[in-house]
């Protein structure tokens, strides 16, 4: 199993998406309204509004592990 993904939840995907940026000094792979991508080497940051839907219905939001950012 190699867990090199990592889906963190957000408030505001744009605004965090825009932090992140400068923070890392590179550019989102991809970027919308509810979703936006980085590839770190061989590393996926993933941000976005809610959970997929593939994790939601095997895993209540309380259970699996989210990281919500308020900015």
């Amino acid at each position: 199993m190699n867990l090199n993904q990592l889906d963190i939840i957000v408030s505001n995907v744009p605004q965090v998406c825009a932090s992140l940026e400068r923070i890392l000094d590179k550019k989102a792979d991809y970027v919308d309204q509810s979703f936006a991508q980085f590839t770190i080497g061989s590393h996926c940051l993933m941000l976005s509004q809610k959970s997929f839907d593939t994790f939601g219905k095997i895993f209540s939001q309380e259970s699996f592990f989210t990281l919500k950012l308020r900015m």
